[in-house]
């Protein structure tokens, strides 16, 4: 089949050859309408390699077809959104998983900031040691085991606003000492 057969074919199911088209009869049939494929996935895509994916994959698609498209601008241009479409997807899921997978703490940090979570735990931790007992324990009831205040002052046995004010000294307390680590 020449390749001006192709371009000029009716509308009704005009055929290729059984197999695919000769290169040049191809080229000649999608070169004009390359810009506009590449232009239209490369505002789909946000990569300049996906939108060329998006592209060769359609450019394969109709390669393989045994019936050349009607319009073969409307059908390339039609199947490199629809690819660019697919391909956005795809991204987006796994942007979202490994984004996800990330969350479990499985992945090791930077090593240095590794040491100032360690150091900034013990820091913390001896200050929180260093508090008086019913601040600390009102700190604890609070911020480890999630109490609400309401909780916290019947399991204490005494009033809710002695259990704020507890826990606000303990709070002011703590940062007094973290502040003065951070100055040593």
């Amino acid at each position: 089949m020449s390749v001006h057969s192709i371009e000029s074919a009716p509308a009704t199911a005009p055929t290729m050859a059984a197999a695919p088209p000769s290169p040049s009869a191809f080229e000649f049939m999608i070169h004009a309408h390359l810009p506009a494929a590449r232009a239209l996935a490369r505002r789909m895509l946000p990569s300049r390699d996906l939108a060329e994916d998006a592209v060769q994959e359609a450019l394969f698609t109709l390669w393989r077809l045994q019936v050349a498209p009607p319009h073969p601008r409307a059908w390339l241009l039609r199947a490199v959104r629809l690819r660019s479409l697919h391909l956005a997807r795809s991204l987006r899921r796994r942007c979202r998983h490994e984004a996800g997978a990330c969350t479990c703490g499985t992945v090791p940090g930077d090593p240095r900031e590794l040491v100032v979570a360690r150091d900034l735990a013990k820091a913390i931790s001896r200050a929180v040691d260093d508090l008086g007992d019913e601040q600390r324990l009102v700190l604890l009831l609070r911020e480890r085991d999630g109490l609400d205040y309401p909780e916290i002052a019947t399991r204490l046995g005494v009033p809710i606003g002695t259990v704020r004010s507890r826990l606000h000294r303990a709070r002011g307390n703590l940062r007094t000492r973290l502040a003065g680590d951070d100055a040593a």
